[in-house]
Formats: C-alpha cells, structure tokens, sequence
C-alpha cells in the first residue's frame, strides 16, 4: 500500500502537557509554534508525525504518535506489525506538513433514567470552563423528586454529572434562572426565545428523578493541515497515556 495519493485511515494522539514529544522536530517551517499551551502540544504531534516519516521511524510512529486503537487497526489482521505494515510510507520521504488551524472540543454524553422509568439523555459541552447542557432527547415525564444521587466519578465526570443533576434540582425548586444557567448560550435560547420567560411553560412538571446510568466524556484535537504541493489533510487526535495520540488522519499527501 503506497500512500501518495488519498489517504484515509483511524488514528490516534495522546495529550502531552506541551510542545513536542520525545525526540521531536518540525518539518520546517514551524507551525506548531503558532499556538499555545495544549493546541501547541497536538499541533506539534502532527508535525512530529511528518518528521518520523521522513526519517523512516516507523517505531516511534507506531509506538510514540498512535495510540493503541491505531497501532492495532494499522497492523491489522495480515501483517500483525504496526512498524511493518507502516513502512510502506517510505516513498514520503519528503513530507512536509503545515498546521492551519486547531480546535479542541470537549464533549460529554449521560444516559439516565427517570423515576417513570423513561429514558433521557443530556449532551454537554464546556463553555466559559463550565460543563454545560447542549441537547437533551427521551423521556422527560416529571415523576415526583431528585434521587438525590451524588455526582459519580472524578474530575469531568463528576463535573458533568452535577450539572445533569442540578437540572433535576432546578426543575423541583422552579428556579428557572438556575436552570437556564445550565444551559450553552446557543441551547438556552429556545429556538430564539427567551429561556426564563419560556422555562415555567416548557418544565412545568417538575423535576424528572433522574438516576444516572452512564456518562462519558470526550476531549478530541481537530487539526487541519496544508500537505506537500497544496494539498490538505486533516488529523484527529485523543488523549491516551497523559500525550495527545493520533487517532484518525486523512486527505491528501504527498512529497514536496
């Protein structure tokens, strides 16, 4: 398999605290340096990743910059070597890789039940450092009052937890400004309406009962890239073993 044209495969990137990973460099022209703090440090994964190319390291490719999902699918079921089956990158010898743009999303999924024994579900995005609700789908009978639970896991977890938790809270005391303030700027608008004025209509039930079944939390680095003579590719990138690691790339590369 010769990458020189269309490329479209599943990596992965883990999340270093800054800069570059062990033994990096850039592929020239520095773009990494263009940014600061985590966008920095998966922009600089990127252009470690062309560096490694054009050295022909396919060990510090398969076991630096891929996580453990992209190692496995690289290797896939023929070859079963990462190293082996990537070497066939080596007709990029000269892969030059510039960083144009990065965006970090931070996202979050929780599954509950109610105390009716429907099912809900909440996404959240943080905004201004806060975990916020960002869309809400299922059944959102009022079934009497809060469980109570406390919020489950660590760190975001438990953080986006609370905030699923205090919209039950805030539906039982009919504190619509509290449960507004729960919401992202774009979901508090109700479709262009005003969110404290319309709560008292839209939740006029009370509160759900929510029990907490599942939560899970995404943090993802989408970085677009210019590649050889003008073409253009695009890198995701995950946190895996305290790095950014890279988890899906794709477009279109070639030398020069």
């Amino acid at each position: 398999m010769r990458l020189v044209a269309v490329l479209l495969v599943t990596a992965v990137a883990g999340l270093a605290a800054c800069g570059s990973s062990a033994g990096g460099g850039d592929d020239g022209d520095n773009s990494a340096l263009h940014y600061q703090g985590q966008k920095r440090a998966a922009a600089q994964v990127v252009e470690d990743f062309a560096t490694a190319i054009r050295s022909d390291d396919w060990k510090r490719i398969c076991n630096e910059l891929f996580s453990r999902k992209q190692r496995e699918l690289t290797a896939g079921i023929v070859s079963e070597s990462c190293e082996k089956e990537i070497d066939s990158y080596s007709d990029l010898d000269g892969l030059r890789l510039t960083v144009l743009n990065v965006t970090l999303e931070n996202s979050a999924t929780v599954d509950a039940t109610t105390a009716a024994g429907g099912d809900a579900s909440f996404d959240l995005k943080q905004e201004g450092g806060r975990w916020l609700i960002d869309g809400k789908s299922g059944d959102f009978t009022a079934a009497g009052e809060p469980t109570g639970d406390l919020p489950q896991g660590t760190g975001d977890e438990a953080a986006v937890t609370k905030t699923v938790l205090d919209f039950d809270q805030a539906l039982a005391d009919e504190d619509w400004t509290t449960l507004c303030g729960l919401f992202t700027e774009s979901e508090r608008g109700f479709a262009g309406s005003d969110c404290e004025s319309d709560a008292p209509e839209e939740y006029s039930g009370g509160a759900l009962g929510l029990t907490i079944d599942d939560v899970e939390v995404k943090h993802e680095a989408s970085i677009g890239v210019r590649t050889g003579k003008g073409g253009g590719a695009h890198f995701t990138l995950v946190p895996e073993g305290g790095r950014w690691r890279i988890d899906s790339y794709g477009g279109t590369f070639g030398n020069g």
